[in-house]
């Protein structure tokens, strides 16, 4: 039974401060609670204390009342007497009462917009799984169209190779069994051929390549040689310069010692002076010019040696048409090729590119470009 009791009494505590705060709140800041009956004296000074900051803490009361509502029980009689404290219990019951079904009212929407997105998501699903529904039927479609050309393709084998079979059980009795095999020996003749062909083009291009590396070198040599005669000539300048220096020194010479010896004509040392230079400048250009002729036969041996100097020889325009001998070896440094167009054979030379048919045509036009 005392459980019992102190709970009920700790309720009442509780309802009363309720009650307390509702009033605390409607009077003035200023005002005390006054002193009733039945009201105890720490409740009394309690309320008086909270006169300052009365609504801030009947708010904060308000709070606390609807964070435990459980706590609040309505009562039948007033609290305290009710002579000073006009909210009873039954006022904060009403209040929690409208709390708790504003409460309720919130969870039925909340619960509401919960149902409305399942809804929506269940409505969702249902549309995925008709597209699925579709995309499977299709895929069955195509699967079945499938099956049936892979039907018909082993069908079309098998007429096929029934075919084939017939015919390979009649083809050693028919006479186009000897035709196959006299085109099998056409090919092989022709493959014989066509390596023949090709082995002939690769020893003609080692030659061209050959003879463009002599005629390289044969320009290289020719080069060299014209820059030795360059060298000699400029020699061969400084040497006439220098024996016409000579020649002028010792006649400037001369004519010193006449004049200072006061002889109006040209002394005997004079004269053997002037001779003697003479000589020395013709000796000279005799040796510029036996030079100059032993680098000009040099030259010519060396470019000689390195040059093909047989010139081609072709038939006349208008002689020997139609004679054209393929096998026929081309003059050095000129190469044979062969028109696409009209299969004439004609020559290019390697060094100018000048081109000339094996057998001139009169009014044909010249050769084309190698």
């Amino acid at each position: 039974g005392g459980g019992a009791e102190e709970e009920e009494a700790m309720a009442d505590i509780v309802a009363g401060a309720f009650a307390l705060a509702g009033a605390l709140r409607d009077s003035s800041p200023e005002g005390e609670v006054e002193s009733g009956e039945h009201t105890p004296g720490w409740l009394r000074h309690a309320a008086n204390g909270l006169r300052s900051p009365t609504r801030a803490r009947a708010r904060d009361l308000e709070a606390a009342r609807d964070a435990a509502p459980q706590l609040v029980r309505p009562a039948a009689r007033p609290v305290f007497g009710g002579a000073v404290l006009r909210t009873t219990t039954s006022d904060v019951a009403s209040q929690t009462g409208l709390y708790l079904s504003e409460e309720a009212q919130a969870s039925r929407t909340e619960v509401a917009s919960l149902l409305a997105e399942l809804r929506a998501a269940e409505a969702a699903q249902e549309a995925a799984l008709a597209e699925a529904r579709v995309c499977v039927g299709s895929l069955a479609a195509e699967l079945s169209g499938a099956e049936a050309a892979v039907s018909a393709s082993v069908h079309r084998l098998a007429e096929v190779a029934a075919a084939a079979a017939l015919a390979e059980q009649q083809l050693p009795t028919a006479p186009e069994r000897r035709s196959v095999e006299d085109f099998r020996v056409g090919l092989a003749a022709l493959t014989a051929e066509v390596a023949a062909a090709e082995a002939i083009a690769s020893e003609d291009s080692e030659r061209l390549v050959s003879q463009a590396a002599a005629l390289r070198s044969a320009k290289l040599v020719a080069d060299a040689a014209a820059a030795r005669e360059a060298e000699a000539r400029a020699a061969s300048a400084e040497s006439r310069g220098a024996a016409a220096a000579v020649s002028a020194t010792a006649m400037d010479s001369a004519r010193e010692a006449g004049a200072e010896a006061g002889q109006l004509e040209a002394s005997p040392a004079e004269a053997a002076a002037i001779d003697a230079a003479a000589r020395v400048s013709a000796a000279i250009q005799a040796r510029e010019v036996a030079v100059s002729a032993r680098e000009a036969a040099v030259v010519a041996r060396e470019v000689a040696s390195a040059t093909p100097h047989h010139a081609p020889t072709f038939a006349e325009e208008g002689e020997g048409e139609g004679e054209e001998d393929p096998d026929a070896e081309a003059p050095p440094g000129w190469v044979k090729l062969a028109d696409f167009a009209t299969g004439a054979l004609y020559y290019v030379h390697e060094a100018t590119g000048r081109s000339q048919w094996d057998r001139p045509r009169v009014g044909a036009p010249p050769p084309p470009p190698p």
